[in-house]
């Protein structure tokens, strides 16, 4: 019977490790980037295992959600919107759900009328 080594307290303490919040957006990227491509290694090296288990080790929505945050906060909502929109293809959490709507929202927050209005359509 093969087990999955307990990888949970090593990247909880590697989530930990963000880059300052006025570093540039790109620096971001590149740390998550990074942190993507080891998601996706474990995903493949543990194939076998319960994909429910595999999925506890993932960290994408948080790392989404925090370079969105960054982006917005410089100013970037081009950059926050398509971070953030690129959670539509895995499972989030309810918690992880709810802070993407709320960055959503807020990165509409102070653009236009019209893309308020969106971001209003998101609540809906």
């Amino acid at each position: 019977r093969r087990t999955i080594p307990d990888l949970k307290l090593l990247l909880g303490s590697w989530r930990q490790r963000l880059p300052n919040s006025f570093e540039r957006v790109s620096d971001w990227n590149d740390i998550f980037l990074w942190r993507f491509q080891i998601f996706d290694a474990i995903t493949t090296n543990f194939s076998w295992a319960d994909p429910n288990t595999v999925t506890t080790l993932h960290d994408r929505p948080f790392a989404c959600i925090s370079l969105g945050r960054t982006a917005r906060k410089q100013g970037l909502t081009e950059v926050a919107a398509f971070s953030l929109n690129s959670l539509t293809d895995c499972t989030i959490d309810v918690e992880y759900a709810f802070l993407k709507l709320r960055e959503q929202i807020v990165s509409l927050q102070t653009s236009s009328v019209e893309s308020l209005k969106g971001g209003l359509n998101l609540v809906n």
